[in-house]
């Protein structure tokens, strides 16, 4: 085995790890290449994601030196620095070590914001969960019987997502980016006071002068459940102050769950929109006296959303679709997250005149959506969801984890007022049917009632549905046949149809280096 030292690079750093393994090994004489972020950039992630909604909570970061671990014989490979990420389709094992002064009346949440590959999560060597959840965050309750009360592991064995038929989200038929797989995003364990917020809900309803915002704040209590907590709720955003509430929370013994209840009237809150992209939050402050115990923070989701031809209004204003596909990827080729490029990237999309970014492939982090509310951009996100035929959705387990990525994916969501446009599913067939079965059943999901734009995406077409108020977008497959392509467009797809022309096929371009923004991927109306 050699281990080489860092490398540096222009977005931050490559740790090279070059394992050699036994003949027999289907790896042997392979390199394998970690790319990881400098520790000051993992640094200003994690406090992004760990203070933003619950700002007064314990942290114990999970960053940093991770040891390498080969599943097959658990050799020791080597360190790396997390986020890590590495291109291989080598299982491997994440094992850090983490000290904690445990309490038995606290609660302890590990949270990973960026987990890509089918994981099985072990804290000193329970098991806490299997499954996959790629390209999405991971919450999971960690019971205090797993944690001891001095020096705990932590192990991730990893085995590299590849869209195979057991894995979700599954293959779509575009030529994609290199996926990463790996420790995306930071990683902390989050503790809770012993009495502490679990849950703010809100629902917003606006008329002509006023917002009425209700909802239920849950207490996690325990067994012991002293007097004198009250709940402070604020509506407010970054200049101003709408309404505020103090609930007394009774004292109740018998229940280790309170579900307390609120309606909040003010004067109308101002709705986000790409001119004035304002936005608005709940705050629920719990108090015992005077002391500050716990904080949670819920965005108000202020805007609606139609569909017009060539065009959205949002808030009753109407956008004429000029929008650019992206891909983020850091100077290396790789998406280990950077503030700075993705600022950098959506800034100089604005001052280009755009006003829609498509992400293709895969969803985004939350850095990247915030982004894009306080700038104003409207997001259409794609999702892997690809109706192969017109029987998928007979596919029961196809069809459960499709539900239950979309539960994931809107609960994100929903807290994002520039997130406007959803895809379900990358059309191979004519059928209308399915996809509309699938568009209602998403909205009779929890979050799905949100308002949202669902559209489709097409690759011929003879496939694009005819009825105009589902909104579409055609794939131009070719760089050197576009013309082509539009002919046969022109010929069979009304003219008021609401559809995006686009290219975001790697057999046309995408970006690879966020220096530069590709603008031949452009959705260009003006085509028809």
């Amino acid at each position: 085995m050699e281990i080489s030292g860092m490398r540096k690079r222009a977005a931050g750093m490559a740790f090279l790890v070059t394992v050699f393994l036994s003949v027999t090994s289907l790896f042997a004489e392979k390199s394998l290449v970690f790319f990881s972020q400098p520790a000051l950039l993992a640094k200003r992630n994690l406090d992004f994601f760990s203070l933003r909604q619950r700002p007064l909570r314990q942290i114990i970061p999970l960053i940093g030196s991770y040891t390498i671990i080969d599943p097959d014989n658990q050799q020791v490979l080597g360190k790396v620095s997390a986020p890590s990420v590495y291109h291989l389709s080598k299982p491997l094992i994440f094992s850090k070590q983490f000290s904690l002064r445990k309490e038995s009346t606290r609660r302890y949440f590990l949270n990973f914001e960026g987990l890509n590959g089918v994981a099985e999560i072990r804290v000193n060597n329970r098991l806490l969960y299997r499954g996959n959840h790629n390209f999405l965050p991971l919450r999971l309750v960690c019971p205090n019987n797993f944690l001891k009360d001095s020096s705990n592991v932590l192990e991730i064995f990893l085995t590299p997502w590849s869209g195979g038929k057991n894995e979700f989200p599954r293959w779509i038929p575009v030529n994609l980016p290199r996926i990463d797989n790996g420790i995306t995003a930071p990683v902390y364990l989050e503790i809770t006071p012993t009495v502490f917020i679990s849950n703010l809900t809100a629902e917003v309803k606006t008329d002509s002068d006023s917002t009425r915002i209700s909802g239920t704040v849950t207490l996690q209590t325990g067994t012991y459940f002293p007097d004198g907590y009250s709940i402070d709720l604020t509506i407010r955003n970054r200049k101003r102050r709408f309404g505020r509430l103090r609930l007394t929370v009774p004292s109740d013994s018998n229940h280790t769950v309170q579900q307390i209840p609120f309606e909040i009237k003010t004067v109308r809150l101002p709705a986000w929109s790409p001119e004035v992209p304002v936005i608005n939050y709940c705050q629920a402050l719990l108090r015992r006296g005077y002391k500050r115990v716990d904080e949670l923070h819920k965005p108000l989701l202020v805007r609606k959303i139609t569909l017009g031809n060539h065009f959205v209004r949002v808030d009753g204003i109407r956008q004429r679709i000029n929008g650019i596909n992206y891909v983020y990827q850091d100077h290396r080729g790789v998406g280990l997250l950077h503030r700075q490029l993705l600022l950098h990237d959506l800034q100089k999309i604005k001052a280009k005149g755009f006003n829609v970014v498509r992400v293709g492939f895969y969803p985004a982090s939350s850095l990247f959506y915030h982004l894009t509310d306080s700038l104003g951009l409207l997001c259409f996100q794609d999702l892997p969801l690809t109706l192969l035929n017109e029987k998928i959705l007979a596919d029961s387990v196809w069809y459960e984890n499709a539900l239950n990525y979309l539960k994931s994916f809107l609960s994100l969501a929903s807290e994002h007022p520039s997130v406007v446009a959803l895809s379900l599913g990358n059309h191979l067939t004519k059928s209308e049917t399915q996809w509309n079965r699938f568009e209602q059943e998403v909205r009779n999901l929890p979050t799905g009632q949100t308002n949202f734009l669902f559209y489709s995406c097409h690759y011929d077409p003879q496939n694009i549905p005819a009825d105009a108020q589902i909104l579409s977008c055609f794939e131009l497959m070719s760089r050197n046949h576009q013309e082509s392509y539009l002919s046969a467009f022109r010929k069979l797809v009304p003219g008021n149809s609401a559809i995006l022309l686009s290219g975001i096929s790697k057999a046309i371009s995408y970006r690879v280096d966020s220096t530069a923004i590709t603008h031949d991927l452009k959705q260009m109306t003006e085509l028809y």
